[in-house]
């Protein structure tokens, strides 16, 4: 409520019908409140979706009820949108809290949208409470996902419809405070948040790359990237990977348009990607690989 940019409707969804929450909400007396009581718990894609119908506005902000967003969130977010018309989805930076206090960490997620289509392609680099989109574009690619079984991280389900058709940014300023609380949504509870994540990421790749979803490389790859070892391809073959980031580069750069310098600048972030992943496998898997594996390996950096 505190923030510099006043024109906005506030909807607050109580998903928890017995909860005290409602009895704080209504403590509070703003024209800008839009509260709503769910009848019965939806889960939190069905109540996100729920939240978009309802809104009327240009854009759609996102705010966990866990986290801060900084008084100059919402106007920054606006100028840029507003600025930048081809850009439908930004996030922000973060700095991260344990209930009220800092840790000293961010999330300094990559700005600019063609390295932010390569990392989306294996992980989710954005905060989702710091988003902010157009609406409109759920008329195009459609809400977050209600299946069960591609849930969770259905953050990352959707940024990843989106970005294949739509360009995306952070904006490189600390404007929202993420909290980890223990007993929060995102930390409690057994879930397949890894397995979707791969499962996710594969997805992107061989649609980029117009592949068939069970490419053995791209398997080995999204493998390598989430350190899931046990389930790799028994044919892993390093320079096959390697020749697969590339393609993925010179595609991501056809498709965007990139000049010479930010083409070699997504080449570099590549490399410093595949030295990540294999690395981490030289840790963990070093004491049981074959020496011949190894000399096929090193020679991927030469």
């Amino acid at each position: 409520m505190d923030q510099t940019f006043k024109d906005f409707e506030f909807i607050i969804i109580n998903d928890k019908p017995q909860s005290k929450n409602e009895t704080i909400i209504k403590s509070f007396h703003d024209s800008r409140i839009r509260y709503v009581r769910n009848k019965h718990n939806l889960g939190l894609a069905k109540t996100l979706n729920k939240g978009i119908r309802l809104s009327r506005g240009t854009y759609v902000a996102r705010q966990d009820d866990d986290d801060f967003a900084l008084p100059a969130r919402i106007k920054r977010q606006f100028d840029f949108l507003e600025k930048y018309k081809t850009i439908d989805m930004v996030g922000t930076w973060t700095e991260i809290y344990s209930n009220k206090q800092s840790k000293g960490k961010f999330h300094k997620h990559p700005s600019q949208n063609y390295i932010l289509q390569f990392d989306l392609l294996f992980n989710n680099p954005f905060v989702h409470s710091s988003m902010m989109l157009r609406k409109k574009i759920f008329n195009e690619v459609g809400l977050y996902t209600t299946n069960p079984k591609r849930q969770p991280p259905e953050d990352y389900e959707l940024w990843s419809r989106i970005a294949k058709s739509h360009k995306i940014a952070n904006i490189p300023e600390i404007l929202q405070i993420y909290r980890e609380i223990e007993g929060s949504m995102s930390r409690k509870n057994k879930n397949p948040f890894v397995e979707n994540v791969s499962l996710f990421s594969k997805e992107n790749i061989c649609s980029l790359l117009n592949l068939d979803h069970k490419n053995r490389v791209v398997h080995n790859l999204v493998c390598l990237a989430n350190q899931q070892y046990n389930t790799m391809n028994k044919h892993l073959n390093f320079n096959e990977i390697r020749e697969l980031l590339l393609e993925i580069v010179s595609v991501i750069s056809q498709k965007e348009g990139l000049t010479r310098y930010k083409k070699q600048k997504l080449e570099e972030r590549a490399m410093f990607f595949f030295r990540k992943i294999y690395q981490n496998y030289m840790i963990t898997k070093r004491p049981y690989t074959p020496l011949r594996l190894w000399k096929r390996i090193q020679q991927c950096f030469y």
